[in-house]
């Protein structure tokens, strides 16, 4: 059996593949084919009819809880933790995996879509950092601990903190979106927590950090080249102008960025240029900010002036 293949507008094709265990998985669990429709964490009777019956579809979860709750052990033998319980939104299994880079190692977890060469079947995050989402999960997981049934669990000595992979016992699978990941309990947990899903809000974060250069607090400092004066003070402008159309109810966010055609995230960075204090904003038209202060810097800091000066090194 093979995914459904599907012709794109630029002529490219896509499916065709053989179905892996997430999407196997997704499938089976999928209530939608009792005719029933699922939203955050309840599931509401649908308007259209099932194609599975009922006693079957129950038949196939507790097989499938069953065979879960055998492969635990192997995921405790891992280093990742959420090795063999996290998926995607479309049901594909993520697979742990590392880079290295100099001489740090990054731990991930990347789609089986995206390994197999199928990245336009894979769900709305394909690669998430393993750091940031195992510790995601084990701080929602961490309200249910009293909850739990391993006396480790629940009454942890003050020596030996619980092992977070007694909390992931609790959980059958993770699967993970841009916006939010979701926590669906195996059978005991969901009894005794009275629900079988939890959804939680969660954002991966940038995919690169943010640097910012620090300009050092030097009374000989070199100034800012005219060129990058030019632009700052444009942009200050143009963020003073912006603020008081905002003020003023003429226009929202959405609006200018599609008259402007820049995107949304830029029209409030140069937005949030008109709270600058009004001594960098003079030292900017004077051009006497410090080399290597840039108008990416000046993006989002903090509304105190005195910190403002602080972060770019002015007395």
């Amino acid at each position: 059996m093979r995914t459904r293949q599907r012709a794109l507008s630029t002529g490219r094709t896509i499916g065709g593949i053989p179905f892996t265990r997430g999407p196997l998985a997704y499938l089976l669990k999928n209530r939608i084919y009792v005719g029933e429709v699922a939203h955050h964490e309840k599931t509401y009777p649908g308007e259209h009819e099932g194609i599975v019956e009922p006693a079957k579809f129950e038949a196939a979860q507790m097989l499938l809880a069953r065979n879960g709750r055998a492969k635990e052990p192997k995921r405790h033998g891992s280093a990742a933790l959420l090795k063999d319980v996290l998926f995607d939104d479309r049901g594909f299994r993520m697979t742990p995996s590392s880079a290295k880079k100099q001489c740090l190692r990054y731990r991930y977890y990347v789609s089986r879509a995206l390994i197999e060469g199928a990245a336009d079947e894979a769900g709305s995050l394909a690669r998430v950092a393993a750091p940031a989402i195992e510790s995601a999960v084990l701080e929602a997981l961490a309200p249910f601990a009293e909850q739990s049934s391993s006396d480790d669990i629940a009454h942890p000595s003050e020596s030996e903190p619980h092992d977070p992979r007694l909390l992931l016992d609790m959980v059958d699978r993770v699967i993970v979106s841009r916006s939010r990941f979701t926590l669906v309990f195996g059978s005991d947990a969901g009894d005794r927590l009275q629900r079988d899903r939890l959804d939680v809000p969660w954002s991966p974060g940038p995919a690169r950090p943010r640097r910012q250069v620090l300009a050092p607090n030097e009374p000989n400092a070199r100034p800012m080249a005219s060129g990058q004066r030019s632009t700052l003070v444009a942009a200050i402008a143009r963020g003073r102008l912006w603020l008081d159309e905002l003020t003023a109810g003429r226009t929202d966010i959405d609006a200018i960025a599609s008259r402007e055609k820049r995107s949304k995230r830029t029209v409030q960075n140069i937005v949030s240029l008109a709270f600058l204090s009004p001594k960098i904003a003079q030292s900017a038209i004077d051009g006497i900010l410090p080399k290597g202060v840039s108008m990416t810097l000046l993006f989002d800091l903090p509304l105190d002036w005195r910190v403002q000066h602080k972060v770019l090194g002015i007395d």
